[in-house]
């Protein structure tokens, strides 16, 4: 277990002491800031909307935002006498600490294996290393009281300095980029789109990144479907796919023609949509086809079965 600085808890006990609003806006305030990490992942997408929208959008996402976050407060206020049903505090947080450990645990393996697709299998090695040795100096630092805990500051920034530096390696060969030897996917190449338009073609492009779960899973619910995998094995519909894995501009600008700057983003072009049907965030396969037959023609899946 690892404290927080000590003036992030005076801060914490400030803002839930101070009446009035000022109090309860430094305490939703805080507890936002401890919930980024896990809530940035699904709300995301809102966000990227909001911020390329109007400013009714921007005060319309993040007042559902806030409202969301408030509801459990909302509902023990108006109903208080819920809150004598919540569990007591005793061993079973112990054990519930020790899976969420674990899950913690699990993610870690996970954003090595990220890595390891971004910077290669020495980067991985190293981050690794970084992660065990700061994890140990830190374990003595509390150990040793105030004086180690003094010395603790230095090594985070400095594991913090090296966690940045690391990714910008220059890429080399993965595992993904092999397995994509062999994957139906054609490298995005956004201006020979416009020529194989003209020529009848029907083009599905993907842009995604390896550490985006979101894409993972879309792409597992459409490639489940016999259609759509029919359809791309045999030509019917090519498929592109734009990996943004590591930083790059012209998949940026890409993104920002169609106002979005964030991923999952999944479009289909065709004879009769030459700017693109752009797909929701999430997907399903009904929805992938409808965007084929809408790209290509009222008859495009009844004449490719």
């Amino acid at each position: 277990e690892f404290r927080l600085p000590q003036g992030i808890s005076r801060a914490s006990a400030h803002s839930a002491s101070t009446a009035g609003f000022s109090g309860h806006f430094l305490q939703g305030a805080f507890a936002t800031i401890l919930a980024t990490p896990c809530s940035a992942p699904f709300v995301g997408t809102a966000v990227g909307f909001a911020l390329t929208g109007e400013t009714s959008d921007i005060f319309l996402i993040f007042g559902a935002l806030g409202v969301g976050l408030a509801l459990p407060y909302l509902i023990f206020a108006a109903l208080p006498t819920l809150a004598t049903r919540l569990p007591k505090p005793g061993p079973w947080m112990i054990k519930l600490k020790l899976v969420l450990g674990f899950l913690l645990a699990t993610t870690g393996i996970w954003l090595l294996n990220i890595l390891l697709s971004i910077s290669g299998p020495l980067a991985v090695l190293l981050s690794s290393g970084l992660v065990v040795t700061v994890g140990l100096v830190l374990y003595r630092a509390h150990k040793n009281g105030k004086m180690g805990l003094n010395l603790s500051g230095p090594v985070i920034l400095l594991a913090f300095v090296i966690a940045i530096v690391i990714p910008e390696w220059p890429l080399q060969p993965t595992f993904s980029q092999k397995r994509q030897d062999h994957s139906p996917w054609q490298t995005f190449d956004e201006a020979a789109i416009p020529n194989m338009v003209r020529q009848g073609k029907t083009i599905y492009v993907d842009v995604t990144a390896d550490w985006c779960i979101t894409c993972f899973t879309n792409k597992s619910v459409v490639f489940a479907n016999k259609k759509i995998k029919q359809l791309i094995s045999n030509g019917s519909v090519i498929a592109m796919q734009a990996d943004w894995t590591r930083p790059n501009d012209a998949i940026s600008r890409y993104l920002a023609r169609y106002n979005r700057y964030g991923i999952p983003f999944n479009i289909v072009y065709g004879p009769k949509k030459p700017n693109g049907v752009v797909l929701p965030e999430i997907l399903s396969a009904t929805v992938v086809l409808e965007a084929f037959a809408l790209a290509a023609g009222e008859n495009y899946l009844a004449t490719r079965k």
